[in-house]
């Protein structure tokens, strides 16, 4: 049970506590076996170096192992509080501050790779409304379904994450612009025939979608402020568009060459 902990802050502890435990057993075998061998006095206080040495032995890792668990639970706890700060309360996905430090993570990585990295912009269509009409608790109830099921549908080396409000963003590491239009569409389409029971109501929910893409060429030199803020304004396209679309942004060096003055 111990060697089982798999989270990389409790390994250490659990593995040194399970040393100490294999040591406890170790010492209680050998002396069952060569008590009586060699003539050890069941008497405690009996004058023998080897019962005060195995005493001693014993009395060690028997701290060590207290030492141990206090170690392990410590781990655990602050592994715990590092996983809250990170998670947003109501969806369970990532918060904005996880993904910042995420998000910079990836971009540098498919930079190492030479591999393209896509970002969705997902915004709720006429969130208010849904909000105005039945409460901030069905909005609630919205949201956390919504971001469940955007979370089905991406893989595990995908990252999701509530950008605030109504807002979400899909990080897609090694997914080209055609790809990730393909992902884009397959979440525009589930979250459309998304059903949500709601005090004997049924929800329904549409998106708009902003995909930018960072080619392994652009990586290096785009940030990731700038690539949000590409995925950002083609999500207000896809609003100004009538919304439950999705937009592509442009490539940063085609979108300066549109910008020059001709």
């Amino acid at each position: 049970v111990l060697l089982s902990h798999d989270e990389p802050a409790e390994r250490v502890p659990a593995r040194a506590t399970a040393a100490l435990l294999a040591g406890v057993a170790t010492l209680s075998l050998a002396r069952a076996v060569l008590a009586d061998w060699r003539g050890v006095s069941a008497n405690l206080l009996a004058n023998d170096s080897a019962r005060f040495g195995g005493a001693v032995l014993y009395l060690v890792f028997s701290v060590g192992m207290a030492f141990g668990f206090v170690w392990m639970m410590t781990a655990r706890l602050r592994n715990q509080l590092e996983q809250q700060a990170r998670t947003d309360a109501l969806t369970g996905v990532m918060n904005r501050r996880a993904l910042d430090l995420a998000g910079q993570r990836e971009l540098a990585a498919c930079a190492r790779r030479n591999s393209p990295l896509a970002v969705v912009a997902i915004d709720l269509d006429h969130f208010k409304r849904l909000n105005d009409a039945y409460g901030h608790a069905a909005g609630d109830a919205a949201l956390a379904a919504a971001a469940q099921m955007l979370q089905r549908c991406l893989r595990s080396t995908d990252l999701l994450a509530r950008f605030g409000g109504e807002e979400f963003i899909a990080v897609l590491p090694d997914r080209d612009g055609e790809r990730a239009q393909l992902v884009a569409e397959r979440l525009r389409g589930r979250l459309q025939a998304l059903q949500i029971d709601y005090e004997r109501r049924q929800l329904t929910l549409t998106a708009s979608f902003g995909v930018a893409i960072a080619s392994p060429e652009a990586a290096l030199a785009e940030t990731w402020s700038d690539l949000l803020r590409r995925a950002d304004h083609a999500l207000y396209d896809a609003k100004r568009g009538g919304r439950n679309c999705i937009r592509v942004a442009a490539a940063p060096a085609a979108r300066m060459a549109a910008e020059q003055p001709a």
